[in-house]
């Protein structure tokens, strides 16, 4: 049976580990290990990310306000990371992201990642850089 100890113990080898190839995280204590035992500055960086509460505050009739709201707060240069599923991904994906916020997204300089789906108007959200036009 994993004790707490050992359950944040592996939190923090399994963030820290993670943290070798990838700079994204969420996971302070791979942060905190990989700065204490490799002598590290800081290592790992969040983004600005949306979560299904975010999106259901504004109610199902608002669900387009609460992406374009998101879009709007956060700066044109930062990562965004956005919760697609809460009412009707398709929808989501093929009507609000690939039709009514498509020239919206297109515009920011920083990357917009959504739930990597197959659309009719937008062949693959996942990662969408300003310098990826035509994708």
């Amino acid at each position: 049976m994993l004790t707490n100890r050992r359950i944040g113990y592996n939190i923090q080898i399994g963030g820290a580990a993670h943290l070798v190839n990838f700079n994204g995280t969420d996971t302070l204590e791979g942060i905190r290990y990989a700065m204490q035992y490799y002598n590290s500055y800081v290592c790992g960086y969040s983004v600005m990310a949306a979560e299904h509460s975010t999106i259901t505050a504004f109610c199902k009739e608002n669900e387009t306000e609460s992406y374009r709201h998101i879009l709007e707060v956060a700066p044109d240069n930062a990562i965004v990371s956005i919760v697609s599923d809460s009412y009707d991904i398709y929808n989501t994906v093929d009507n609000i992201f690939g039709k009514e916020l498509k020239d919206k997204i297109r515009a920011r300089s920083g990357s917009s990642i959504g739930n990597s789906i197959k659309s009719k108007n937008i062949p693959l959200i996942k990662v969408r850089r300003s310098d990826e036009k035509n994708t």
